[in-house]
């Protein structure tokens, strides 16, 4: 079992202090695919996030917010 974990959060647009959607995963790509899942749409994918953790995303970085921890997933949810 990996001992860290990805926390996406997705703040409204209109509200940066409100969370419209959170998960915590083992990976970015296990939070994409539950994002796809839940939402139905393709709007954060593995490079995206990587890319905001990164901070190369300057655009994305209001409204996503990536961390990754050293906790397992099982701790944090």
């Amino acid at each position: 079992m990996k001992n860290s974990t990805w926390i996406v959060e997705v703040q409204n647009p209109k509200n940066i202090e409100e969370n419209v959607w959170f998960f915590a995963g083992d990976t970015l790509e296990k939070v994409c695919n539950e994002w796809t899942h839940q939402t139905g749409n393709t709007f954060l994918n593995y490079h995206k996030l990587h890319n905001i953790f990164h901070n190369r995303n300057k655009g994305d970085t209001l409204l996503i917010k990536v961390k990754k921890i050293k906790q397992n997933v099982s701790e944090v949810v």
